[in-house]
């Protein structure tokens, strides 16, 4: 939708239109390309300078997913960008046979607003990419406080309850963890299957009490 506007102009008046229009949640989607994250990053750039506008309070709200914060995007900083992936198959309604029909994994860059102030359980951290390996998981996650940061969720260092979350979450998930407010911003680097990267001290990632972990985490 964006990309069918002409101009920068005409997008922001787009998605100012869409937000008013909105009783709760916006929801915009972009293919998964360069072209389509940079036209999803200008919409939210936009839509923080909304949240914060003294003259228009009625449409104050906070970015709900994929970031857990209202700052400017890590990825920018880093020349890369956010995708989500999903699998695609053929629609139901064609000929073509259950084992035939062609799955497609496919990228998508996309942002979600919530009008009002964010509550306590948006404020964990997001999985950008996960690896799991032999008692312990690999993870990159944004963090509230507006940074990247990868951390290792091990058996022998973690409440049970932290390593069964981080055991289970898939790209795209909160991880129902406290983090300290501050981290350091790490390179743009892929999770590497066999990466012996330094794991995470419980200074850096501390243990959620059991009543802060969702019920199917537990």
């Amino acid at each position: 939708m964006l990309i069918e506007k002409p101009t920068y102009q005409d997008r922001l008046q787009l998605v100012h239109n869409l937000w008013e229009m909105a009783d709760t949640y916006l929801v915009l989607v972009e293919n998964g390309t360069g072209a389509g994250f940079t036209l999803i990053n200008e919409a939210r750039d936009y839509l923080t300078q909304v949240f914060t506008d003294p003259s228009e309070e009625k449409l104050h709200g906070h970015i709900f997913a994929p970031c857990p914060h209202n700052k400017p995007c890590p990825r920018v900083s880093q020349n890369t960008h956010c995708f989500t992936e999903c699998i695609v198959n053929e629609p139901i309604w064609t000929s073509v046979t259950d084992k035939e029909k062609p799955r497609q994994l496919t990228k998508y860059s996309y942002l979600i607003v919530k009008k009002g102030a964010r509550n306590k359980a948006e404020c964990y951290p997001r999985v950008l990419q996960e690896n799991r390996a032999h008692k312990h998981t690999h993870l990159q996650l944004c963090l509230p406080c507006g940074q990247l940061q990868r951390t290792v969720v091990n058996k022998n260092k973690f409440d049970r309850h932290v390593y069964g979350c981080a055991r289970s979450v898939a790209c795209g998930d909160l991880l129902p963890v406290v983090l300290s407010d501050e981290a350091s911003p790490i390179e743009n680097q892929e999770i590497s299957e066999n990466s012996d990267e330094h794991h995470a001290s419980e200074d850096t990632c501390t243990k959620a009490k059991e009543s802060d972990v969702p019920e199917a985490c537990h």
